[in-house]
């Protein structure tokens, strides 16, 4: 499935969960393209990434413009955060957006 379809039907979903709307902050993990939905509500979003963040998006240029959009945008909003589950997964990130990522490793 297309990101942007992904991303409408999502951004459908959110609007219409009770839940979600009540909360103070969104989570996501995989695939990382959730996070840009997340972000999009206007919530802070805590990622926390076990493969890399182009993962599931299947075109090059899909991967690209989601590497943008998590430089330009996600990255860069000071109410947010995100981390890599390994050191390798943090190199992958900053190789292809030049973002830094912590590496927390899992505690089970």
């Amino acid at each position: 499935e297309a990101p942007s379809q992904f991303g409408l039907d999502m951004h459908r979903a959110l609007e219409q969960d009770r839940d979600f709307l009540a909360s103070d902050v969104a989570f996501c993990s995989e695939p990382a393209f959730a996070c840009k939905v997340f972000h999009e509500t206007g919530k802070p979003v805590f990622g926390y990434f076990g493969v890399h963040i182009g993962f599931l998006l299947d075109s090059s240029e899909d991967q690209l413009a989601f590497y943008t959009v998590f430089r330009d945008q996600l990255a860069l909003d000071i109410r947010s955060t995100f981390a890599a589950k390994a050191p390798y997964i943090s190199m992958q990130v900053h190789y292809h957006t030049s973002v830094q990522l912590p590496a927390i490793r899992p505690a089970s």
